[in-house]
């Protein structure tokens, strides 16, 4: 069964040129790739600011699919974190908090982070864990460190996705490359994802374990939020 997943650092759905939020630009994106299962970074939910709602929710609406929003930080406007969308069953629905870096350790903007669990019903199903690192390489390595542990304690195959905010020549990075097979192995160009409208830099991923592997992958230059959306088209 061949499913099309996506990783999309959404931007809180904040259009690229207006600035305005405009979740259908967000599903419009979606919809025109024809994605399957989508991990979601920089995504609000229900809180006391007008402009923090169930963005998760709206996208599942608008797509006709499932979601789960995973809160990695409360502020005083609302929850902030990740999400999955998906038109497959999901289940095992989980939200693991990443270690905090000592302060000491961070010279750049610093917010609580998570990743995101969930295990999708489809195929012969596997498990997705969806994460936004922080900026700072200390925050990175716990990263990676929560990323390989949830993946250890999982007994089939993973499809791990995200903005990472580090590159694949970064040292920071080089246990996941060990532990998951990198999807853009599949592709002859870089797949640069950031800025979106001058793509320089690849800091989105979709790293696959237990014997998975991607037919197609691709960054189309969809300009809506920050980032590009990264797609893989993977058999289950």
């Amino acid at each position: 069964m061949k499913i099309r997943f996506m990783s999309y650092n959404i931007q809180t759905c904040h259009d690229f040129y207006s600035r305005e939020i405009n979740v259908s630009g967000i599903a419009e994106v979606i919809r025109r790739m024809n994605a399957d299962v989508i991990g979601l970074n920089e995504v609000r939910d229900e809180g006391p600011a007008e402009d923090y709602f169930s963005m998760a929710g709206q996208l599942a609406e608008e797509l006709n699919m499932q979601f789960y929003f995973a809160r990695a930080v409360t502020f005083k406007s609302g929850p902030y974190g990740n999400a999955v969308l998906s038109r497959y069953p999901l289940s095992g629905l989980e939200t693991h908090a990443i270690e905090n870096a000592p302060k000491e350790t961070c010279t750049r903007y610093f917010e609580p982070r998570c990743v995101l669990k969930a295990h999708l019903d489809a195929g012969r199903g596997a498990d997705i864990l969806v994460s936004h690192f922080g900026l700072n390489v200390s925050e990175q390595e716990l990263a990676v460190k929560k990323v390989l542990e949830l993946k250890d304690r999982l007994a089939g195959p993973v499809v791990m996705m995200g903005d990472l905010n580090a590159q694949p020549h970064d040292a920071v990075l080089q246990p996941l490359f060990e532990a998951f097979s990198d999807t853009a192995a599949a592709a002859q160009e870089k797949l640069l994802t950031f800025p979106s409208d001058h793509p320089s830099i690849k800091i989105d991923y979709i790293f696959l374990s237990g014997g998975l592997s991607a037919e197609h992958v691709e960054v189309p230059p969809i300009i809506a939020s920050d980032h590009l959306p990264y797609i893989a088209d993977i058999t289950l």
